[in-house]
């Protein structure tokens, strides 16, 4: 719906006053109520929640709106008379505003947008005006860059017909389509903006991930606690020399994201002054990098998983959830790192109280450490299952376990990927997870017997028979010589797999369910604030 459009246009016959440079319209139709105005900005995606009509602070604490959005039907009562903010960031469609505070920088920031084609949605303010847009690539960086305030993710601002503290309402100078236009930060070059982390697609090309380390200084540009560039530098080749990198692979990693001294990869002084110290370094003090290095790779624990000794069938359950909890901290680059109880069920296929009583057993075998919270709290198993976020450390004490294909460094967990280990096909009521371990297995070291997989996988002979044969029949596995190895399968193989089980949509149930508790909650907390500020 366009409410204010540039009058220059000849199709645009109505009167007309000057805004910052900018023509602008009478609305061709009413101004839409504070609720029909949240409605249809929640409906194109963008994350909305009230403040107190004429004001911008909020009722109270709402950094649980960074994880989700309010849920859709409260959003009448609760924005029926208060002002519209909107979040920036992920859960907006990674929306960020250029929040300029003079004449002279908005009138600027909007040459450069008409020079480049880009018609962002344009807000007024009381001494300048705001550009929204949308990122192609990511949350955009917080930043202030010639006196332009980048409002990128974790912040908000006010959505017309808000109104300002001053008395001022809002009102939008242009504003076309469902969302503001995508673009990229290459397009505001005149800005210099940044991302909050660069795309890990683009590490796709990589054998593996990158080690914690070399990820925090060359994609997070975080140099904290160097004493210079080049300390930084030499730390984030040690790092990915003790990850079991090669050269040419850090040379490769090294082409895709500068360092933070920039030196030419390839040249002499590259390698005499960087690489090869770090690697004489490594190879001859290996046991006390290990000690000193940052925290293993999230691989490495997956790997030492696939070794374990899980008994029974929940065993088989408290791997699932390990896995999924290793798959957290590859998400968060290392320990400690955040979980949720739905987070868990949903990489591990089970129910949300399974996975509370899989992590209580977890901790309670030294496997695990939650560690404590500054506020008490939730992750209980309540009447009403609302489970909340907690920070844990894998505490295993010794993982040593890989596999190792030529020079490179991988793992069980580098080759199956979570989108197979969370399907549905694997569901209880389906294969299940012994043939999820077998399968594994098989992918892990083809050729083997069955023997060999019993010893691998911890289960006994007649279930391995019976995963096997369930993987047989659904062409997951191949029996040659009396040996044994693994199929991969397309997605939509998988799926064919999952609804011939009755089993297809089962994961998707449970994350549409998990989606609408925490809204739920986030509304319930919204709503216990402004009951609170009456």
């Amino acid at each position: 719906m366009l409410y204010l459009t540039d009058p220059r246009d000849d199709e645009c016959e109505v009167d007309t006053d000057s805004v910052y440079g900018y023509d602008r319209c009478s609305a061709t139709s009413p101004t839409p109520t504070p609720s029909d105005a949240a409605c249809e900005l929640y409906d194109g995606g963008l994350n909305v929640f009230p403040t107190p009509r004429g004001s911008k602070e909020p009722y109270g604490r709402h950094t649980f709106l960074n994880t989700t959005r309010l849920w859709r039907g409260s959003l009448p009562g609760l924005l029926a008379d208060r002002n519209i903010a909107v979040r920036t960031g992920r859960l907006s469609e990674n929306l960020f505003v250029l929040d300029c505070d003079s004449y002279d920088t908005f009138d600027f920031v909007g040459e450069e947008l008409k020079n480049r084609g880009i018609n962002a949605w344009i807000r007024d303010g009381v001494d300048g005006g705001q550009y929204w847009l949308r990122s192609a690539e990511g949350e955009v960086a917080n930043a202030h860059v010639k006196g332009v305030e980048v409002l990128g993710n974790r912040l908000y601002s006010m959505a017309p017909p808000s109104i300002h503290p001053e008395g001022m309402v809002y009102q939008w100078i242009a504003k076309d389509g469902e969302l503001p236009p995508c673009v990229t930060i290459d397009e505001l070059d005149f800005l210099g903006l940044s991302l909050v982390r660069k795309p890990r697609k683009a590490v796709a090309t990589k054998v593996c991930e990158l080690p914690p380390k070399a990820d925090t200084i060359l994609i997070g540009r975080d140099t904290t606690g160097y004493t210079s560039n080049s300390e930084a530098e030499y730390a984030a080749c040690l790092s990915m020399i003790g990850a079991g990198f090669t050269d040419t692979e850090i040379e490769h990693v090294l082409k895709m994201f500068q360092p933070p001294h920039y030196v030419k990869i390839g040249d002499r002084n590259f390698t005499r002054s960087v690489l090869k110290p770090a690697r004489k370094w490594h190879d001859s003090e290996t046991e006390k990098f290990d000690k000193a290095s940052d925290t293993p790779r999230a691989s490495r624990f997956v790997a030492w998983a696939h070794s374990h000794p899980w008994s029974g069938r929940t065993g088989a359950v408290d791997k699932a959830v390990f896995l999924a909890m290793c798959e957290r901290m590859k998400m968060e680059s290392g320990m400690p790192f955040r979980a949720s109880m739905r987070e868990v069920a949903e990489l591990a296929n089970v129910d949300k109280m399974t996975v509370v009583r899989a992590i209580q057993r977890l901790i309670a075998g030294g496997l695990v450490e939650a560690l404590p919270q500054a506020k008490p709290s939730k992750v209980t198993a309540s009447k009403k299952g609302i489970v909340g976020a907690c920070k844990y450390n894998l505490a295993v004490e010794e993982v040593k376990v890989t596999h190792t294909v030529g020079n490179t460094y991988v793992s069980v967990g580098d080759i199956v990927c979570i989108t197979f280990a969370s399907h549905d096909v694997w569901h209880s009521n389906a294969l299940g997870k012994s043939a999820l371990d077998c399968w594994q297995a098989l992918i892990a070291k083809p050729g083997i017997s069955v023997g060999e997989l019993i010893a691998s996988t911890g289960r006994t002979r007649p279930t391995v028979a019976k995963a096997l044969a369930s993987l047989k029949k659904f062409d997951l596995a191949h029996e040659e010589g009396g040996r044994w190895s693994a199929i991969k399968p397309s997605i939509d193989a998988m799926n064919t797999i999952a609804d011939e089980c009755n089993m297809l949509g089962k994961n998707a149930k449970r994350q549409a369910q998990h989606l609408a508790e925490r809204q739920l909650l986030a509304t319930a907390m919204i709503e216990r604030q402004i009951k609170g500020r009456k």
